[in-house]
């Protein structure tokens, strides 16, 4: 196995021990590793830093081992890592995303599944792996649903019938995570040791993530390895080789399907008993690894009989009404699709696949002994769980994008309804953090019947003492006028002795505020931050004000879209500014209601 990290960051960024390309290379022969990849916060870095970046790592090219240079792009909603880029260009929010969605760039999900940085958003069609054991969590949270590992977005990809390869990154922000986990890449053996290699086997699945000195690897009879299809005909068996004394698990996507104990033989074997994406789970002490799986298909199946006992299942169609209304939907938004950032033919191949008329003779669902009806449901509501606020982006990105000799409207809400209005439409809206309270109003000032109450818990990314070096990233922040998908608005700096307070109000990016990129006061930052008379630096990064209101959607009656003005309360009957929105009604789903399904509904309210 060639062993690799590629989720290191540099003194680019937020390394707290200022670890450098070189320092990271000398450390790397010592534990033998092949291949390195540093990858720094998107929102740390600057044109300039980038290529000084590449020269460093230029320079270390006779090192021995392969290095490459990427960045993690850095959002509230999640986190993901573009890997080999010659070029940087994630300066910019709007370049970022481009890169986040890019199929043509190699792409892993970062930590998906930690409570703090999970990845929040629809999960990202076409990318190569997910960080299924992360070194800067819970060492060996190995246990199934721990925010610390990614087992949970891995097998929901493979439930969904998604290759992904199962990765291991240290995610190193201080020199001690370093070499605690890594990434096996099963090359072939007279394959060239190249980046381009390494890509191919990451597209391919040939993977193993490991914790710790547990290094594992799966094959089959017929000489397919972790990440191939098994399509071969006739009775195999799964093989594998780890450290003696592991116990391993055998799973079927999200489902464990055999045990061993541990027997004192380094070898083990499995004769397989069905289709699908089989994998392993080793555990030794407090090491641990996870396979990339074997794709079986060649099992027999009665899929005629699979499909009759579906056909049976009622209770699958609510589930899967759901998901074709919302398919149905995107399809009749066809020409909106490209104003989203959003990669929607490629999820729009993905999700229909995933419909039970589409399973091929050959998917585990139709498995003899198999519950396909529970199988189905699962899919259809993972999968739904990926339409509903894909559509709801398409809708809003539609709304906000300017059209000929007309102006974009300031706000979308995206509301389902079927047949004649009625019930009501749950939704939130983002208003300054100044607005105690909020009212809505129609376009003529007549108050609209709603009820509006403050979000509960803090939303606010950072509110806390901070170093010297945590600091530094403010100052790229001002310099771009943006941080992660946020416009930064309103900077307040204030000194009480040895304590300095910074204060910025953030926006979302998508509301349409356009960022101020503003280097000098960066700098006035900065020489204010290294007088050595400070003993506490505090930065609060302040959000929105978040509202959930309920509204009778009875409110507008034979219509499809109306305005509605948010304003703050006490300002009845004045001239106040008040924030715009449009509500747009769509034939999707619970015509009893929308308040059954609110996150199908998406406001976002344009503020400032």
């Amino acid at each position: 196995l060639t062993k690799a990290d590629f989720h290191l960051h540099t003194y680019h960024s937020d390394n707290q021990d200022r670890m450098t390309p070189q320092d990271y290379v000398t450390l790397g022969r010592r534990l033998g590793y092949d291949a390195l990849g540093f990858c720094d916060h998107h929102h740390n870095l600057t044109q300039a830093a980038w290529q000084t970046l590449q020269a460093e790592v230029e320079a270390l090219s006779g090192s021995g081992l392969l290095l490459s240079t990427g960045y993690e792009a850095t959002f509230v909603v999640g986190h993901l890592c573009v890997l080999n880029r010659r070029v940087f260009d994630g300066e910019s929010v709007a370049g970022c995303r481009r890169a986040l969605w890019s199929p043509a760039n190699t792409r892993i999900l970062a930590h998906p599944d930690n409570n703090a940085c999970a990845w929040l958003l629809p999960l990202p069609v076409g990318v190569q792996g997910v960080e299924v054991i992360n070194g800067g969590q819970d060492l060996y949270a190995y246990r199934p649903n721990s925010p610390c590992n990614g087992l949970t977005t891995y097998q929901r990809y493979l439930l969904l019938n998604h290759s992904v390869a199962a990765v291991a990154q240290s995610d190193c922000h201080v020199r001690a995570l370093f070499g605690r986990v890594w990434t096996g890449l099963a090359l072939p053996p007279d394959a060239p040791r190249t980046w381009t290699a390494l890509q191919d086997a990451l597209a391919r699945g040939h993977s193993c993530a490991v914790m710790g000195d547990l290094p594992l690897s799966v094959w089959a009879e017929s000489g397919a390895i972790m990440g191939d299809p098994l399509a071969a005909p006739g009775d195999h068996e799964l093989l594998w080789e780890v450290a003696p004394g592991s116990e391993v698990t055998v799973f079927v996507a999200d489902r464990p399907v055999a045990y061993f104990l541990p027997n004192g033989q380094s070898r083990g074997h499995y004769r397989l008993q069905g289709n699908g994406p089989h994998w392993l789970l080793a555990k030794r002490g407090l090491a641990w690894a996870v396979s990339s799986p074997i794709w079986v298909q060649n099992q027999p199946a009665d899929a005629a009989a699979g499909r009759a006992r579906l056909a049976q299942e009622r209770s699958l169609l609510p589930a899967l009404d759901g998901l074709r209304r919302r398919l149905d939907a995107l399809q009749a938004r066809r020409p909106d699709w490209e104003r989203s950032a959003l990669p929607v033919a490629g999820y729009m191949r993905w999700l229909q696949a995933l419909l039970p008329d589409a399973w091929p003779d050959t998917d585990w669902g139709w498995d003899p002994g198999r519950n396909a009806a529970a199988l189905a449901h699962a899919r259809l509501e993972a999968a739904t769980q990926i339409a509903t606020p894909l559509l709801a982006e398409v809708i809003r990105a539609a709304a906000v994008t300017p059209q000929p000799d007309a102006p974009a409207p300031r706000a979308v809400i995206a509301a389902g309804q079927e047949g004649a209005p009625g019930g009501l439409i749950q939704f939130s809206v983002d208003v300054p953090r100044d607005w105690a309270a909020i009212r809505l109003y129609d376009e003529s000032g007549t108050p609209l019947p709603h009820l509006a109450q403050p979000g509960d818990g803090p939303r606010d990314p950072i509110d806390s003492l901070r170093t010297r070096l945590q600091v530094e990233e403010i100052y790229v922040w001002l310099a771009h006028g943006e941080m992660h998908e946020y416009v930064l608005r309103d900077l307040h700096v204030q000194r009480q002795g040895t304590t300095l307070t910074i204060q910025i109000d953030l926006y979302p990016e998508e509301l349409g505020l356009q960022a101020h990129p503003d280097p000098a006061a960066a700098a006035a930052l900065a020489a204010q931050v290294a007088d050595p008379e400070l003993t506490q630096i505090y930065v609060h990064l302040r959000m929105p004000r978040r509202f959930g209101v309920v509204m009778e959607i009875d409110a507008m009656p034979g219509a499809t879209s109306r305005t509605v003005y948010v304003r703050p309360a006490g300002q009845e009957g004045k001239q106040a500014t008040a924030q715009q929105a449009e509500l747009h009604r769509l034939p999707l789903d619970m015509p009893d209601g929308w308040s059954r399904d609110p996150a199908a509904s998406t406001l976002v309210v344009q503020v400032g």
